[in-house]
């Protein structure tokens, strides 16, 4: 029964698509063979799919019972509008030879087969788990759009809105069925892009040296929205070489949407709009009152799915652009530090050079997450396509998706940029002597060398690729439960953590992943937020702390009325940040307390300023930025006070920091003051304070992982933290804080 409710779902979802995108064409006078209608109609129909079930779920109507009506009218719709949905004066595309024609479905059959066995089993891929599906279990669950504190809630959701579609109905699986018919719909676009610009060998072909890649497999069956991407970009791309060739109203239109929904899907997306819309401006050539309609109507489309995206931001971070651009858009939600370390380390992961990306990327590697097969070897043909028009279109368009590539080379972000690859590489092959040969002999060693059951046995190096999932845990004749228990720690825990959290008690957890998509409980993963960051810095600050001492910046001076005061910071350091546990005031030898009406100030994060003036030594502000001249923390006394000392407590994970003294006397005036004397004090044992200033803040469990930096350690050291053991697994152990 859960199988049928997971075809229910999928079906349902992308019929629904297909018949939006069918009637959109239809709305626009598209004239398209029926091949390219269905196909297109899909990718353009999901961009309006998407959308419609945003605003569904922004209203709070996110419910199977919705989904499954609009669904069963789609079907209706396709059935009673048939002929006018699908006309039969399309233009009729150039046969190929039933040679030809046999082998490229027996490759699509024989891989799809293998690919649908995958999406359709139980979904175990950890980012699906993670965020992809685990915030829109979340949505599915309370019928709506739920505002989480995420950098992953931040990004634009738009093949994730298909998924909430298909899960509302069939749960989990059902996003791995979807994301699997983008990639079944890309092999089909890629196979009719040939047919119709003059290469359909080519196309073929090209089309089964992408279907068969290892990673794209792996990743068009998995709930992630990589080839997803790859199939909207394609589709938009294919929309505008029509429209170039037919300059039709309706072509750049959908061409727009289709652009538009790429944009909504991921960021990455940017340069190939750039792309697409400098296109559209070459193909009018000063013809824009004939087309300012049309252009009208593009650009809105254009903006469409991305927009709603960028105000829920605006409204909810205070940063449209989230999980980027906080230095600009600043918000207490994410932290810049975290940004630009993130940005440093994708565009140096693994350490992965250019030297090594020919073999690594094609052939596999221990820098990769996944090849793209040895056929690829051939990408510099690339180089050579550009000798005729359609190889330079071919090639820009390959550039544009594959221009985020040097900024975060993990190798998905590459998988947009593969048709375009495959098919330049083909073009260029069709024109040289004994092609007839050579193309099928390339596509059949493709299809053979990455068959996933000879992966299995001869692939020593690490990779993401489809693996065998036995047919009786495919069709649930094993329960998902067991099976994914068996197989998959994460799930493991995530069920464990069920039977012993309450519900609506949060976690935290030190970078390790759970399954989101399995529970309703809410997990704080450390780096995902300024929150977790903030509280994940108690565990990686005080950890050491029976071993060490702290520091005190003493500032003396003579007595003075004062009504402000403030520590500047005068050093720069690219790798540390200012941090200030506690800053004291006296007079006389004695501590003063803040007046009322006080206020704590800083630049920047001057939303942790009052961590500095709270009388909690383990909570402390910092600048989460590097350390450069001209930051600041102060407070504005709630009353003339009258002082003589300011004693600044720090733990020293930092000595980079010098800083001064301004304080404003009751008369207006600033001065300054004299250089501090350092003290190194001595610190007891922090780390049960530090988990009470966790539990203080609302948060009574932790996670910890041996996959954690120090998580062996620190799991060995628990009970020394203060922490109590709930749930173990192999890995992972559960605490409640004392």
């Amino acid at each position: 029964m859960a199988v049928l409710w997971i075809l229910v779902g999928w079906v349902a979802c992308v019929l629904t698509a297909l018949t939006l995108g069918l009637a959109f064409f239809r709305l626009l006078r598209v004239r398209l063979s029926w091949a390219e209608q269905a196909c297109l109609g899909f990718l353009t129909g999901s961009a309006l799919l998407s959308m419609g079930v945003l605003g569904i779920a922004a209203l709070g109507l996110a419910y199977e019972g919705v989904f499954l009506a609009i669904g069963m009218l789609a079907l209706a719709a396709l059935i009673r509008f048939r002929r006018i949905l699908f006309p039969s004066s399309g233009p009729v595309l150039p046969r190929v030879h039933m040679a030809w024609r046999v082998f490229f479905l027996a490759g699509l059959l024989a891989y799809g087969l293998v690919y649908f066995r995958q999406a359709l089993s139980p979904e175990m891929s950890p980012d699906a788990m993670e965020y992809h599906l685990g915030l829109i279990s979340q949505f599915s669950r309370a019928h709506r759009l739920l505002r989480f504190v995420d950098i992953y809630a931040g990004l634009p959701e738009g093949i994730e809105m298909l998924y909430l579609f298909g899960f509302s109905i069939g749960r989990n699986s059902t996003g791995s069925l979807i994301h699997f018919t983008f990639l079944a719909d890309l092999a089909l676009l890629m196979a009719l892009y040939g047919r119709r610009f003059g290469f359909p060998v080519g196309g073929m072909a090209a089309a089964l040296l992408v279907f068969a890649s290892p990673l794209v497999g792996a990743d068009g069956t998995a709930a992630y929205n990589d080839v997803g991407l790859a199939a909207v970009m394609f589709g938009a791309t294919y929309l505008l070489a029509l429209w170039w060739k037919e300059e039709s109203a309706g072509l750049l239109i959908a061409c727009g949407a289709t652009t538009g929904f790429a944009l909504g899907v991921k960021y990455t997306a940017a340069p190939f709009a750039v792309f697409v819309v400098i296109a559209m401006a070459i193909g009018i050539r000063g013809r824009w009152r004939r087309f300012a309609p049309s252009l009208a109507l593009t650009a809105f489309c254009l903006c469409a799915s991305l927009g709603p995206y960028l105000i829920r931001n605006a409204l909810w971070f205070h940063n449209p652009i989230v999980f980027f651009g906080n230095s600009v858009f600043r918000n207490p939600y994410f932290h810049v530090s975290f940004e630009r370390r993130y940005i440093a380390d994708q565009a140096h992961l693994n350490n992965l050079e250019w030297s090594d990306m020919p073999l690594q990327l094609t052939l596999g590697g221990n820098k990769v997450e996944g090849c793209f097969g040895a056929a690829f070897l051939g990408a510099p043909l690339l180089l050579a396509a550009v000798i005729w028009p359609q190889g330079r279109f071919l090639a820009l368009a390959a550039l544009a998706a594959a221009f985020p590539f040097p900024h975060d080379r993990s190798s998905r972000f590459l998988i947009p940029a593969l048709p375009f690859v495959a098919l330049a590489m083909t073009f260029v092959l069709r024109r040289l002597p004994g092609w007839r040969v050579l193309l099928p002999a390339i596509a059949l060693l493709q299809a053979i060398a990455c068959w996933p059951a000879l992966l299995d046995k001869i692939y020593t190096l690490p990779g993401w690729h489809v693996q065998s999932v036995p047919w009786d845990v495919v069709f649930r004749l094993e329960p998902e439960g067991r099976w994914l228990t068996r197989n998959c720690e994460e799930y493991e825990i995530t069920r464990a953590i069920d039977r012993s959290v309450p519900p609506n008690e949060p976690i935290l957890t030190l970078g390790a992943q759970i399954a989101n998509s399995y529970t309703d409980r809410r997990v704080f993963v450390d780096f995902q937020s300024a929150f977790g960051e903030r509280l994940a810095g108690m565990f990686f600050t005080y950890w050491y702390s029976p071993r060490t001492r702290g520091l005190r910046w003493r500032f003396r001076f003579p007595p003075l009325l004062a009504r402000e005061v403030r520590l500047v910071q005068t050093a720069s350091d690219d790798e540390a940040q200012w941090s200030a546990n506690e800053v004291e005031l006296e007079a006389g030898g004695r501590s003063v307390v803040l007046p009322a009406g006080s206020h704590p100030y800083a630049w920047p994060n001057p939303w942790d300023a009052q961590l500095a003036f709270d009388g909690i030594f383990v909570s402390r502000w910092r600048t989460w930025e590097a350390i450069r001249p001209g930051m600041y923390l102060g407070v504005k006394l709630g009353a003339p006070t009258s002082l003589d000392g300011v004693d600044v407590l720090v733990f020293p994970d930092e000595w980079k920091s010098r800083i001064a003294l301004r304080i404003q006397a009751d008369g207006g005036d600033w001065r300054n003051v004299a250089q501090p004397t350092l003290e190194v004090i001595p610190i007891k044992d922090l780390r049960k304070q530090a988990v009470l200033d966790i539990k203080r803040q609302g948060v009574k469990y932790i996670l910890l992982s041996n996959f954690d930096w120090r998580g062996a350690q620190r799991i060995a050291e628990a009970r020394d933290w203060g922490l109590s053991p709930v749930v173990r697994t192999a890995n992972y152990a559960l605490y409640q804080i004392d």
